[in-house]
């Protein structure tokens, strides 16, 4: 049998993210294992894995080329891995999942063999039946066994089985400009951690330097998921545990809007934009234009290799927590297979 270990592209980990990238790795079933008793599939997968004959699998999330470096890197792994297994060719596809252009995919069959799907999307893949089993084939492989096991869970369907593998991870964090720190007098090194301390640090980089104290992002879905990163560092929720009703009155959606509140109309710290995406957010760090901001912990790269920012200058700490805090937002990305997959592409 082949060593699928060496397929791991890249293990990172930056303060509390971690970001897995598996090279053309991934697991599922087929309609040629679908009846079948486990004991089958598994005999199925076990042949696939080990076979040698020529296969093409397609893979979502190439870079485009107005981010070359990473598009670069990819595609480079994508070359040495194709170096290693000659008899499997990749094929990259700058596709990536969106709300209102994977349906489509689905509709049209041009999902390719392994698209990366947030953690979000898996379950209803799963109960539609639009993931391929990755069960057996993630048997055979030990790094791929040792996925973080509440991860997998959120991959894993009513029958027990397995149709996602995590691909990376990340939690909200805060960025701060350590620079910026240094030139109000504030110690890079003790990053903010209570809300307060972070209303006095974004007021002091906004009245001390040419920067922007902090940024809220607000376009593009991008407000109610750092604002409730905000209201968890408070201690609540805005939503049910159920996941069925907004529980907006909870007080501490109460504390994080006065947060925005004061930080914009009473301290000026937050400018006066409200329209503020994601790339423009990492666009206004990355340029050295603000104090702060709350971003997944997986930007760290890109604001570093593709918005140009030194290194020394980045700052990612933990949100701050209340004494009632319960943490931050998590996020990722599954790599879910094609179910249309022969058993030989899904190894």
């Amino acid at each position: 049998m082949r060593n699928r270990k060496s397929r791991l592209g890249a293990v990172a980990a930056v303060a509390s993210t971690v970001c897995l990238t598996l090279a053309a790795c991934g697991g599922g079933d087929s309609d040629a294992t679908d009846g079948s008793d486990n004991g089958d599939s598994a005999d199925i997968a076990q042949e696939a894995w080990e076979s040698e004959a020529p296969v093409t699998i397609s893979v979502s999330d190439l870079p485009p080329t107005s981010k070359p470096e990473i598009r670069e890197a990819r595609l480079a792994l994508i070359e040495d891995f194709e170096d290693k297994y000659p008899y499997i060719t990749v094929e990259p596809e700058e596709v990536t999942w969106a709300a209102d252009t994977f349906p489509t995919m689905l509709a049209s069959d041009t999902v390719p063999t392994v698209m990366n799907l947030p953690f979000t999307e898996m379950q209803p893949m799963i109960q539609r039946e639009q993931a391929a089993d990755v069960t057996d084939y993630v048997a055979l492989d030990e790094a791929l066994g040792e996925s973080n096991e509440s991860l997998v869970e959120l991959a894993t369907g009513p029958d027990d089985r397995q149709y996602g593998v995590p691909m990376d991870a990340y939690t909200m964090g805060l960025y701060y400009n350590r620079s910026l720190f240094e030139e109000v007098g504030l110690d890079p090194d003790a990053p903010p951690q209570t809300w307060d301390e972070v209303r006095d640090a974004a007021t002091k980089i906004n009245d001390g330097t040419d920067a922007q104290g902090f940024i809220f992002m607000t376009s593009d879905n991008t407000g109610g998921w750092v604002f409730t990163p905000i209201v968890n560092g408070f201690g609540g929720e805005t939503v049910s545990e159920d996941g069925t009703t907004a529980t907006l009155d909870d007080p501490a959606v109460k504390e994080a809007l006065q947060f925005y509140h004061d930080v914009r109309w009473e301290d000026n710290s937050a400018g006066s934009n409200f329209l503020v995406a994601f790339d423009d957010a990492n666009q206004l760090f990355g340029a050295g234009q603000a104090g702060m901001y709350i971003a997944p912990g997986n930007q760290f790269n890109n604001i570093v290799t593709n918005l140009g920012m030194d290194v020394d200058e980045i700052g990612l700490a933990p949100l701050p927590q209340d004494s009632d805090g319960i943490g931050t937002l998590a996020g990722g990305t599954h790599g879910m297979i094609n179910p249309k997959a022969s058993p030989e592409e899904i190894a």
